[in-house]
């Protein structure tokens, strides 16, 4: 079994070098390990990895369509039940190759069936926040199981890299397809139940008191993700794909909540610019935020407004939403800011914000189908959503404009002044 008519079988190489280890020769077995450029700890060398230092802060990256197909063929070879879910020991056996299991360090929730494994959704939402978070280790992960595109040219082949975030801007049409939402609760609204919210579709509040926002911030990095489509062959990205184009690919958010006293902490600073910097030492920007502040706690719409005064006096171009929790049929409308009552409708049209979606528990749970919609819809057009980031549109395209007919000025005064010279020229 260890020869065939090809040449030596992995049985036989196996038994190869475990013979050069028996007699001694270990220093064989390591040549060839590190000819594949495996290290001491028997682990890819980092020269084996392409260089992803060149992008900008404000770039994701995201899986191929190509890399997509190898991850979801890992899944279903390991199905061994074909119950449509991994078992703890089905996806261990898929990690054997690798060191460990890609997000084992970063636990996070994602879909899960009724005994707690892990379906298809969920494992290509793991898939896709280990890319986005950390690209780097998901390429390795992915070259110690089998993917066909390792060494330098395996960016391109594995990884979609999105264009900056201001070309999109100027486009007003994103060509991501994850987006990094921050979830900002104010009192008397619970941080993990609302992100947790995101996986099921419903909102059940479980608010720790009636001044208290429940944790600081929840214990997941990215506490949920969610996914606009259960396609598993339209979750990528081409390989050649790098001027924007889509291929169907459905949307995933990374949820992050946290109280409003722990925001501003993760707020970039005052006059931020991306710049070029190692990728995955730290956590991508925020696409959006969501605001859910409790309708029957006069404060809570007092913290998260503090955050948007915040934002707004950061220059920042965030776009973000105002939800409010109430637990009955009426809305209460009039909110303390400031120590003055305010109607929240009035705040939000007066600070050009688009009104809070409403989410009713008098049955016990609140759809998200609304909230969800809307927040979609404030990622591809971040514009319609963040009054700084229409501003600064409109100011960029008034001065292309001015700049534009500038231009064509010049041209014109300069056309008319060699007629007149040439005129002359001829008496």
């Amino acid at each position: 079994d260890g020869v065939t008519e090809r040449g030596v079988a992995l049985p036989g190489f196996l038994y190869l070098h475990m013979l050069f280890i028996l007699r001694g020769r270990a220093e064989t077995t390591w040549a060839v390990l590190r000819a594949f450029g495996y290290g001491k700890d028997l682990r890819l060398e980092k020269r084996c990895l392409p260089d992803l230092d060149e992008y900008y802060t404000d770039q994701s990256f995201e899986l191929s369509d190509e890399a997509v197909a190898f991850v979801v063929a890992l899944f279903h070879q390991r199905d061994l039940d074909k119950d449509g879910a991994l078992s703890p020991d089905e996806l261990a056996a898929l990690f054997e190759r690798a060191p460990s299991i890609l997000w084992a360090t970063h636990p996070r929730r994602v879909q899960l069936d009724a005994n707690g494994n892990l379906t298809l959704p969920g494992y290509l939402a793991h898939w896709t926040a280990s890319c986005y978070l950390a690209p780097r280790d998901t390429l390795e992960c992915l070259i110690y199981l089998g993917y066909q595109g390792g060494g330098r040219e395996s960016v391109p082949s594995a990884l979609w890299v999105s264009p900056r975030r201001g070309v999109e801007f100027k486009k007003q049409k994103p060509a991501r397809s994850v987006f990094n939402v921050l979830v900002c609760c104010g009192p008397g609204v619970d941080t993990g139940a609302s992100c947790a919210a995101f996986l099921t579709g419903t909102f059940s509040p479980t608010p720790k008191g009636e001044g208290e926002g429940g944790e600081e911030q929840a214990p997941e990095v990215a506490v949920s993700i969610a996914s606009a489509s259960s396609s598993s062959a339209s979750h990528g990205r081409g390989s050649g794909e790098r001027d924007g184009k889509k291929s169907g690919a459905g949307m995933y958010f990374l949820v992050q909540g946290v109280s409003c006293s722990a925001a501003r902490d993760l707020l970039p600073a005052a006059g931020h610019v991306a710049h070029k910097a190692s990728v995955g030492t730290s956590r991508p920007p925020y696409d959006a935020i969501l605001f859910i502040y409790d309708a029957h706690n006069p404060t809570s719409f007092a913290s998260c407004a503090e955050v948007m005064s915040e934002i707004a006096a950061r220059k920042l171009l965030l776009p973000y939403l105002l939800a409010s929790i109430h637990r009955d049929s009426e809305t209460q409308a009039e909110q303390i800011v400031d120590g003055a009552v305010v109607n929240v409708t009035a705040y939000c049209s007066e600070h050009r914000l688009l009104a809070p979606t409403s989410l009713s528990t008098s049955g016990g749970l609140a759809s998200l189908d609304g909230l969800t919609h809307q927040l979609s819809s404030c990622c591809t057009s971040p514009h319609q959503a963040s009054p700084a980031l229409a501003a600064h549109l409109r100011q960029t395209a008034y001065l292309s404009s001015a700049a534009t007919y500038g231009m064509w000025a010049v041209l014109l005064a300069g056309a008319g002044v060699f007629a007149v010279l040439r005129v002359r020229a001829r008496k």
